[in-house]
């Protein structure tokens, strides 16, 4: 298997780990959220992962069935399940020399920030997916 990414461990995960442990607690959205909400100077909404965080932003956008959804071709699979968990068609794009996605009218598009890299694009419309790039900057 080629693996093109692995998490990496240091004695502060360890220790957050230990204290998670002696909690009997296996997570604090509360407490995530505010941390999350202050570096990103936002407020902020714990989910229990990125599919359903996709699924709700769709939802909140009213996006229904049988509407196109603009995504790129090269994403995780969840992406693509929170589109059709609504009902929507996806439509696949992809980049352009510049690393843009062009936008496409009446459509929303979800952009993926991969690899702890921000893209260079977003805008009215988009729901930029940061999963992968939490606290990254444009």
């Amino acid at each position: 298997m080629i693996r093109h990414s692995a998490p990496t461990f240091g004695k502060d995960e360890g220790r957050a780990v230990a204290r998670m442990l002696e909690t009997g607690q296996i997570a604090d959205p509360g407490s995530f959220e505010r941390q999350l909400g202050r570096l990103l100077g936002r407020r902020t909404f714990a989910v229990q992962s990125g599919s359903a965080a996709l699924h709700l932003a769709l939802l909140s956008l009213g996006v229904r069935k049988g509407q196109r959804v603009a995504l790129s071709t090269y994403t995780c699979a969840a992406v693509l399940n929170a589109v059709k968990y609504v009902g929507a068609r996806p439509l696949f794009l992809d980049v352009g020399p510049d690393g843009n996605i062009q936008d496409i009218p009446d459509c929303v598009t979800i952009v993926p920030h991969m690899f702890g890299h921000p893209a260079p694009f977003g805008g009215p419309g988009m729901i930029e997916d940061f999963a992968m790039a939490i606290g990254s900057r444009k």
